[in-house]
């Protein structure tokens, strides 16, 4: 790996780029191979790039545990004597995690280390849709079962009131899938033409769940039908940056 980036860096690549983030995907769903790559590796890329004595580091990461990451990365741009700049996002379940992840970065430029934040300018979306590889009833069995069908011949069966009654009756088991893809209450179907920014004050009544207020207490009741008449629903979370770029 180590002599790999020092090629790449010699023919002309600007750098090394890496994902930490259990949203980023290949189309089948499963995570990139990135998200767990071990310290180990990264630090060959960062001999490499020490080596070549050129190129950047540049990542994305959930910094779930914010401490321990963030140790293991600076040990990686402190080996590799190259800058780096990251994505600084704020997470809709830990709204204030990004302050403690620019403080690391404050300390670490007072150390003399080149590292620094990325603030999107606006808020980061996911766009959900029964032809993609996520909708906001993935993870569920009675849905995944549908895996292996069309679009069309899904959209077909989804209309089966008996099989819309099984999906409804699941939940997620996966803590990350529920709070990311299943918040219903900060879901928006796609108009025509696209409202990219959507205002939280609008989010109810604009939220396909929001009509959702029945004795099963599912706000899934009314996404469902919404969805199989369009074909397509979205999301935006859109407080994800908003603090930072304050």
């Amino acid at each position: 790996m180590r002599v790999l980036v020092r090629e790449a860096i010699d023919a002309g690549a600007f750098g090394f780029s890496t994902s930490r983030t259990i949203i980023h995907r290949s189309s089948d769903g499963s995570p990139t191979p990135s998200l767990g790559a071990a310290e180990a590796e990264l630090a060959a890329i960062a001999d490499g790039l020490r080596d070549a004595g050129a190129g950047v580091l540049q990542l994305i990461s959930d910094f779930d545990d914010v401490d321990g990451e963030w140790a293991m990365l600076r040990r990686v741009v402190e080996r590799s004597g190259r800058p780096m700049s990251l994505s600084l996002l704020q997470h809709e379940h830990r709204p204030e995690r990004w302050k403690r992840v620019l403080e690391y970065i404050h300390q670490a430029v007072d150390d003399g280390l080149n590292i620094k934040g990325q603030v999107g300018v606006r808020p980061v979306a996911l766009v959900f849709s029964f032809s993609l590889s996520l909708c906001p009833f993935s993870g569920l069995p009675s849905y995944d079962a549908l895996d292996d069908l069309d679009d069309d011949a899904r959209l077909r069966a989804l209309a089966d009131p008996a099989l819309r009654d099984r999906i409804l009756a699941e939940r997620h088991d996966d803590e990350t899938l529920q709070r990311r893809v299943a918040n219903f209450d900060n879901l928006y179907p796609m108009g025509d033409p696209p409202e990219y920014e959507p205002r939280r004050s609008r989010a109810s009544p604009r939220s396909p769940g929001a009509s959702a207020v029945t004795a099963r207490g599912s706000p899934t009741i009314s996404c469902l039908p919404v969805a199989c008449c369009t074909g397509r629903c979205t999301t935006t979370r859109t407080a994800i940056s908003k603090s930072c770029a304050k």
